[in-house]
């Protein structure tokens, strides 16, 4: 295991923040890391596995589709819905670890020069915001799965249902659900 020290907050309004990465723990001296936020971590690295296998995928079933287009000119059957797929796939696996280590997309110039309770409140703002949108991805691919379940549809180029693609997408939805739960407790309890 690697260890990185943190400073240990000097007031009540400095928080102290950890990154995570796929395999590994840092745990910060201050204090120690809750089980429920090590469960969480544990499953958003794995969710970042199944992004990077999703990848690895796409850039297998890319090259084979070139490959016998150009030899034998045999097109690799059902390549657009697999690339619609995958792409949902590699999206929505890579947000729980991204969300976790705070690496996504940030414009945060004017909210800096904001007081940090504002700060706060917005980011709490953000946090519910989100909750409720996860909660409206994991319902409407829970209820798009039932409907393909009961009607047993099929995409064009792929033979067999698709109902297991949306309760799998919703998976992934409620990894980042527990996500944003995490980062609501740790802003409740001033760690970041």
């Amino acid at each position: 295991m690697l260890e990185e020290s943190c400073p240990a907050p000097q007031s009540d309004e400095e928080i102290v923040k950890f990154q995570y990465y796929p395999g590994v723990f840092l745990k910060p001296r201050v204090q120690e890391i809750p089980v429920y936020e090590k469960a969480v971590f544990r499953v958003s690295s794995w969710s970042c596995w199944v992004s990077m296998g999703a990848i690895l995928f796409l850039l297998g079933m890319t090259f084979l589709d070139v490959l016998l287009r150009a030899l034998f000119k045999m097109p690799f059957s059902g390549t657009y819905d697999w690339t619609r797929y995958l792409m949902i796939m590699i999206a929505t696996f890579g947000m729980p670890l991204c969300t976790m280590n705070e690496d996504h997309v940030c414009v945060d110039f004017l909210v800096n020069k904001m007081p940090t309770r504002v700060q706060q409140g917005l980011t709490w703002l953000g946090y519910c915001i989100a909750v409720f949108v996860m909660y409206l991805y994991i319902s409407q691919n829970l209820v798009q799965a039932q409907f393909n379940f009961i009607t047993m549809q099929t995409s064009v180029g792929v033979p067999w249902p698709n109902f297991p693609f949306y309760y799998f997408i919703a998976f992934g939805f409620a990894c980042m659900l527990s996500v944003i739960g995490v980062k609501m407790a740790n802003l409740g309890r001033k760690v970041m």
